[in-house]
C-alpha cells in the first residue's frame, strides 16, 4: 500500500518548506570544519546536495504519470 498522488505532493512540499525555514534560519558560527571549510560553506553546500535530492525526488514522485494516461 503506497502513498496516494496527494499525499506524497502535500510531504514534497512540506519537506521544500523544511528546506526554506532550514535555509532562512541558518545558524551563524565562526568554526572551521576539518582545518580547511569554513561552518557557512560547509553549511550552504550540505543545503544545495539536500535541495538537489528532494528535486530529484520531486522529478521522480511528485508528477503524475501523463505521458500513460
Amino acid at each position: 500500500m503506497g502513498l496516494t498522488y496527494e499525499r506524497r505532493r502535500r510531504l514534497l512540499w512540506v519537506a521544500a518548506a523544511v528546506l526554506v525555514g532550514v535555509h532562512v534560519m541558518a545558524p551563524d558560527r565562526a568554526i572551521v570544519i576539518g582545518g580547511v571549510v569554513p561552518w557557512d560553506l560547509a553549511f550552504h553546500l550540505g543545503w544545495m546536495v539536500a535541495a538537489g535530492l528532494l528535486i530529484e525526488l520531486i522529478a521522480r514522485t511528485g508528477w503524475r504519470d501523463v505521458d500513460d494516461a
